[in-house]
């Protein structure tokens, strides 16, 4: 049916008992057959195979040619072959708005860093230096050792590890982009 490897063999079974991948594979061939002018798409590939996925992506590509396609996704993978305009949305706000795939890769990349940090001292100055520089943060005690994960603005990521440092014994520190696949992308392309 439509191309979706393995629905046909389940025509007569009832759809409760399917796997949850399965389900996801019927769901998306009702929204193959609908006629609308647009189609939202909001993590239609989590929980695919692969042969399913590769499906997906092709109609995707092919109805972004003849109408307006709506895609929600937390993959940017799932979008990075595909035409377009890209909204970059952060904690429920929209941040920005790209020409294409390529333009907002460019961009996110240099903006946020995910931090982490196993530092020893006194918890109420770190929560202090987070509020300044962490856009979001969580903060635990363990063992009287402190467990900070902070994602941090670009242009303030220096100054918050001088003052990560200042606070007390930094036993471990780890910088990752927000979104690790981007540097795997950009060899890609």
């Amino acid at each position: 049916m439509l191309g979706l490897p393995q629905l046909t063999e389940y025509a007569d079974d009832p759809l409760m008992s399917l796997s949850p991948g399965t389900r996801r594979k019927l769901e998306f061939a009702k929204l193959m057959l609908a006629d609308s002018a647009a189609v939202l798409i909001a993590d239609e590939l989590a929980g695919l195979d692969a042969a399913a996925r590769a499906v997906v992506l092709d109609f995707m590509r092919r109805e972004a040619r003849e109408r307006c396609v709506l895609i929600v996704t937390h993959n940017p993978l799932d979008i990075h072959e595909l035409p377009g305009r890209v909204a970059v949305m952060y904690e429920g706000r929209l941040e920005a708005i790209y020409d294409d795939y390529g333009e907002a890769l460019a961009r996110i990349a240099k903006r946020r860093h995910l931090i982490k940090a196993v530092i020893t001292g006194e918890a109420e100055r770190l929560r202090e230096a987070l509020s300044r520089y962490a856009l979001s943060y969580s903060l635990d005690k363990v063992g009287g050792i402190n467990v900070v994960a902070a994602t941090v603005r670009e242009e303030e990521l220096e100054d918050f590890k001088r003052e990560l440092v200042s606070l007390g014994d930094l036993i471990n520190l780890t910088d990752d982009p927000v979104t690790p696949l981007i540097e795997a992308l950009r060899k890609k392309h």
